[in-house]
C-alpha cells in the first residue's frame, strides 16, 4: 500500500535497516501476456488460490537500468540472474535511461513513488501511460518533461539493448522462481484469512511479484482501473547463486504483511488527527531507530505499526506462536516497541468479532491503548 507521508519501501527486511538510513528505494510493476511469466494452473485459468505468482518484464527492465547506475539498495544477495544482466548489459551503463535515471533518483524518484509511477504504463515495447494506480503523486510533485523523457527513454533502452534477447536467455530461470514459490506456498487461502481478520473484502485479484534484482523487502501497489493489487518482493537470501524466498520470510511475513496494508491503511488514516495527540509522548523516544527503518514521521510510524501487529496476530493464528514470537521480537528490535501493547489489544478484538464484525469498528480501542502507553510513559 502507499505511504503518502514518506516515500520509503514499505516493509525492508533485516538485512537492509541500515542502507535505509541512506538512501531509499525498489521498483515494483506488474504486467501480463508476454510480458510476464506467470504461475498457474495448466490450462491457462486463473489460479484458484486467489492468489498468482509472477516475474514481470517491466520490473526487470528497470531494475537492470538501475543495475547500471550503481544504485546501492538492489538485492544484497549475488545471484546468477544479477551476473548475466551485468555482462549483458554492462556496455550501456552511459545509455541516456541510465544517466537519467541517477538524476531522478537524486530528485526523489524513489521507492514508493517510482513504483507506482512505473505501475501506470503498459508492457514495452509500447510503454504508454494509461493506467491508474492509488497514489498521491501530487505529495511530491516531480517535473513532467522530466519523467515523460525517461520514459521514452526507458523504452529506447528496451529496445537498443534488445532486452527481449536476454530476458528470453532467462526465462527458464524466471519462470522456475515463480513455479518454486508458488508450489512451496502452503496456504493457499491466505488472501481469505486476511480479508476475515480485517473484515473487509475487496473484489480484486492479487499477485505476487518476485524480481531476484529487489533488495530484501517489498512494496504493494494498488491499480483501481482494474482492481488489482500487487506485492513486489525481493529475495530473501541466495544459495548457489539462486535467489531464496525461503517460506518464514514470504509467506510467514512478506507477503502477509504486504497485502494487509490494503486494508490497514485506511483505517489508520481515517483516524490519523486523532492518533496526532500521542505522537509529543510517544514518538521521540523510537524516533532514532523508525527513522532508521525509513519513516520519518508519526504517521508513517502509525501506519507500520498497526499492520505489523496485524501481521504478527495472523501469522500466529495461521502459524502458530513460535512464528509469531520470532516476528515480534524482531519488530521491537527495529523500534516498533509498542506492536507488543497493540497485539494485546488485537487479541481482545479477535474474541469479541460479534462486537467488532470489523477492524475499524474496534480501531478506537487502538487508540485508547495508545493513551495508556502515553500515561504510563509519562509516569
Amino acid at each position: 500500500m502507499f505511504n503518502k507521508y514518506i516515500f520509503f519501501c514499505n516493509y525492508p527486511h533485516k538485512i537492509m535497516t541500515r542502507i535505509l538510513t541512506l538512501l531509499f528505494i525498489a521498483w515494483t510493476l506488474f504486467s501480463c501476456n508476454t510480458n510476464v511469466q506467470k504461475s498457474g494452473n495448466s490450462d491457462g485459468q486463473k489460479d484458484p488460490t486467489h492468489l498468482e505468482f509472477q516475474t514481470d518484464k517491466r520490473v526487470e527492465t528497470m531494475y537492470i537500468v538501475f543495475l547500471l547506475s550503481d544504485y546501492p539498495l538492489l538485492t544484497p544477495f549475488p545471484n546468477s540472474y544479477q551476473a548475466n544482466a551485468l555482462a549483458y548489459f554492462n556496455k550501456y551503463k552511459n545509455h541516456t535511461a541510465v544517466l537519467l535515471a541517477k538524476k531522478l533518483v537524486q530528485r526523489g524518484f524513489v521507492a514508493d513513488y517510482a513504483v507506482n509511477w512505473l505501475f501506470q504504463h503498459t508492457n514495452f515495447p509500447e510503454f504508454t501511460n494509461n493506467q491508474t494506480v492509488n497514489f498521491p503523486f501530487s505529495i511530491r510533485p516531480m517535473n513532467s518533461d522530466s519523467l515523460e523523457l525517461f520514459r521514452k527513454e526507458l523504452i529506447n533502452f528496451y529496445t537498443e539493448t534488445q532486452c527481449e534477447k536476454f530476458f528470453k536467455s532467462q526465462e527458464t530461470f524466471l519462470d522456475k522462481i515463480a513455479t518454486d514459490v508458488k508450489d512451496s506456498f502452503t496456504r493457499k487461502d491466505i488472501i481469505q484469512v486476511i480479508e476475515n481478520y480485517f473484515g473487509t473484502k475487496k473484489p480484486a485479484k492479487y499477485y505476487v511479484i518476485l524480481s531476484p534484482l529487489l533488495h530484501s523487502g517489498g512494496f504493494t501497489i494498488e491499480r483501481t482501473d482494474q482492481n488489482e493489487l500487487y506485492a513486489l518482493i525481493g529475495p530473501g537470501g541466495a544459495k548457489d547463486s539462486i535467489p531464496v524466498y525461503d517460506k518464514i520470510y514470504l509467506e510467514q511475513d512478506m507477503v502477509i504483511h504486504e497485502f494487509s496494508h490494503n486494508y490497514s491503511n485506511p483505517i489508520v488514516e481515517q483516524f490519523m488527527a486523532e492518533s496526532k495527540k500521542f505522537e509529543t509522548d510517544l514518538y521521540p523516544g523510537i524516533k532514532e531507530k523508525i527513522q532508521q527503518e525509513g519513516y520519518a514521521t508519526w504517521e508513517s510510524f502509525m501506519l507500520e505499526l498497526m499492520v505489523r501487529a496485524t501481521t504478527i496476530r495472523i501469522v500466529e493464528n495461521v502459524y502458530g506462536k513460535e512464528a509469531a514470537t520470532e516476528l515480534t521480537d524482531y519488530e521491537k528490535s527495529v523500534g516498533f516497541d509498542y506492536v507488543t501493547e497493540i497485539v494485546e489489544e488485537l487479541k481482545i478484538y479477535e474474541t469479541q468479532r460479534d462486537k467488532y464484525p470489523t477492524l475499524i469498528d474496534f480501531y478506537p480501542n487502538i487508540l485508547r491503548r495508545l493513551g495508556e502507553i502515553k500515561t504510563q510513559a509519562a509516569n
